[in-house]
């Protein structure tokens, strides 16, 4: 005779989620596996057992088996908090294809959870997928245009894939939300620089320089326009600026020493 499954109920399953938890957080992977699996034949779709179940699948590198349980967990979260964590954690660690897979699973069903968007956008541009990345991002934007990390991010996008005029208005962007913000302008000095427009970018690194005197990658960056445009003496003034601050900074020092050799 076929034995029955014993169904967990009401405070019962709170005691067994938090033994869950319990093992997940002693890192006893294999019972945190066999108490998730005991409670998923229970509770097939309850979120509050899917999500731990997903992380002791990841931790067993069962990566395929974590996220059809994160993608169950979607559709029965009140929120998509949760969810949206473990993309993070996944991005952080650089698992990409899985904060991609998570993040999609969220603004499928959240459509205007920026951060979802975000996370998706990130993890796209990360794999080198720039235009997929610049199109979630645009969708992020459609829910708010006034998020600064969205507009740096999409601007990186479009930078590294050589569509300097678009990284261009990117961070001009950034800059009408914040207008102090130096690294929204010295990332657009840096676009100038990749694009040959070397005199405007030394305009805007030395407004970026302005902002934030004791930022050596913008020191860095106004020392290489200047050599570019084959001003010598001031970009050894920013040089010297910047070691007078950090004496050991390498990059300085290696832009500093191509000078001295042509100057020799």
């Amino acid at each position: 005779m076929k034995k029955k499954t014993k169904v967990v109920k009401g405070p019962d399953l709170k005691v067994k989620v938090k033994q869950l938890n319990q093992a997940i957080e002693d890192q006893d992977w294999l019972k945190a596996d066999e108490q998730a699996t005991k409670l998923l034949l229970a509770y097939p779709n309850n979120w509050e057992v899917l999500l731990p179940a997903a992380e002791v699948k990841f931790q067993l590198l069962h990566e395929g088996d974590a996220l059809k349980f994160i993608e169950r967990a979607v559709k029965s979260t009140p929120t998509p908090d949760q969810i949206v964590k473990i993309a993070i954690d996944r991005l952080k660690i650089g698992e990409l294809t899985d904060s991609e897979a998570i993040a999609r699973a969220v603004v499928d069903k959240y459509h205007k959870c920026l951060i979802g968007f975000e996370i998706l956008a990130i993890s796209l541009k990360r794999q080198g997928k720039y235009s997929e990345a610049i199109e979630v991002f645009k969708k992020a934007l459609a829910v708010d245009k006034k998020v600064l990390t969205v507009w740096m991010n999409m601007g990186n996008a479009y930078m590294e894939s050589k569509k300097y005029d678009e990284a261009v208005e990117c961070f001009k962007q950034a800059l009408v939300i914040h207008p102090n913000y130096a690294e929204a302008a010295r990332m657009q000095g840096s676009v100038y620089i990749a694009s040959g427009k070397n005199m405007e970018a030394i305009t805007m690194l030395s407004k970026a320089a302005s902002m934030d005197g004791r930022n050596m990658l913008i020191k860095h960056d106004l020392a290489v326009a200047y050599h570019n445009v084959q001003n010598y003496s001031k970009a050894m003034e920013v040089i010297r600026e910047g070691l007078n601050i950090e004496p050991n900074n390498l990059s300085l020092i290696r832009i500093g020493n191509i000078i001295a050799k042509k100057n020799n």
